[in-house]
């Protein structure tokens, strides 16, 4: 395969990610290689670099691999590679699980009689992408299930607390903020599962609408709008984005097809044509910092980063140290997400719950206190 034929990259069918159930709850949900493939590639590089055929690596490989379907792959592809077939060959027929760019640089690896060296550029690759996903996705999933569990908290509360409570109080007078409390309370008894059936209803209409291309680019526009995850989603990909295109670029792969490659790992389709528009500019003649300009995709201070860079050459100096940047900044930002969640739940739960107790109270004080002036 020639990586200077643009239009052999232009063929390669569009990834969209896996579309499980509820997956657009979570901005950084992505078709992104799993541990087993990582844990795959590092033996596979290390197999190799202690000079062991290919043939005789993926024999070894096959034994060891838990995961059912990569086992399957792998098993089905050493007949094939001992009959001759190239090993990029092989992956390409499985290309959903190990995608175009892993299976563009084995070829590339095969090619040059240097795979011990991409299989290990890949496997450092998997492995840094794993681990900032995991850690970005981790704090999401934190705040999500806090919200989701401050939200029951409150209807059950609201639904099942209240009304009953409320019964002891009779025909006695009861003050303006006791009465509203008590009319939420019984609204909720009455509405409780049409409150969770509308939710339902809601995921399950914008599960479906994600199927759809323009559901999805809308979608993943308004992911990028949500304050503060927004800022770190965006910055995520780039990572991803500048990683892959070191890993492709180093690895003998020319500028823009590294970057078109690398451009299949973004899993947002906003930020996904923003990177091809780049792709496009390179490609037509402009220089890299103006085409990330022109497309107002970075910040002023990335654009330095990019300037000087183009400026000395050093095009894979400067997306690594972009990466390392945004991956500190976001790691910052993750801290302070887990720091800041935990206090301002119990803040806005301690609010909730004490207007309701000082509205069930303040009637109990208005008997209490009629008793004694008697």
């Amino acid at each position: 395969m020639s990586f200077n034929n643009q239009n052999q990259l232009d063929e390669k069918p569009e990834k969209t990610g896996k579309n499980s159930l509820f997956s657009f709850l979570n901005p950084f949900h992505e078709k992104i290689e799993n541990d087993e493939l990582l844990v795959f590639t590092e033996n596979f590089a290390s197999l190799v670099k202690d000079n062991m055929s290919i043939v005789g690596s993926l024999e070894t490989l096959s034994t060891k691999i838990k995961d059912k379907k990569l086992k399957e792959i792998v098993t089905t592809s050493i007949p094939e590679v001992k009959a001759g077939v190239p090993l990029h060959i092989c992956f390409r027929k499985h290309i959903e699980v190990f995608g175009n760019t892993y299976c563009d640089l084995i070829e590339l690896g095969e090619d040059s009689g240097r795979i011990e060296i991409v299989l290990e550029r890949l496997s450092n690759l998997l492995g840094q992408n794993i681990e900032l996903k995991n850690d970005l996705e981790n704090t999401f999933s934190y705040a999500s299930e806090v919200t989701i569990f401050a939200f029951c908290e409150i209807v059950f509360l609201m639904a099942f607390v209240v009304p009953p409570f409320s019964k002891l109080f009779g025909r006695v007078q009861k003050p303006y903020i006791t009465e509203l409390v008590i009319k939420l309370g019984f609204w909720f008894q009455d509405n409780v599962f049409n409150i969770f059936g509308v939710i339902i209803a809601i995921f399950l209409i914008l599960y479906v609408i994600k199927l759809t291309k323009i559901g999805k680019y809308i979608l993943d526009y308004l992911k990028l709008k949500i304050p503060i995850f927004g800022e770190l989603i965006k910055k995520y990909y780039f990572i991803v984005y500048s990683r892959n295109f070191v890993t492709s670029f180093n690895s003998g792969i020319n500028l823009v097809s590294s970057m078109r490659l690398s451009t299949e790992l973004v899993n947002n389709l906003f930020l996904k044509k923003k990177f091809e528009k780049v792709s496009d500019c390179i490609n037509d003649g402009m220089p890299i910092a103006e085409s990330f300009r022109y497309n107002k995709f970075l910040s002023k201070k990335s654009m330095c980063i990019i300037e000087n860079g183009e400026e000395s050459g050093y095009i894979d100096g400067m997306f690594t140290e972009l990466a390392n940047l945004y991956e500190k900044e976001s790691l910052n930002k993750d801290k302070k997400i887990m720091l800041m969640v935990r206090p301002v739940y119990f803040v806005i739960m301690s609010l909730i719950c004490g207007t309701v107790v000082f509205a069930m109270i303040l009637p109990l004080l208005s008997v209490i206190k009629a008793l004694f002036l008697k």
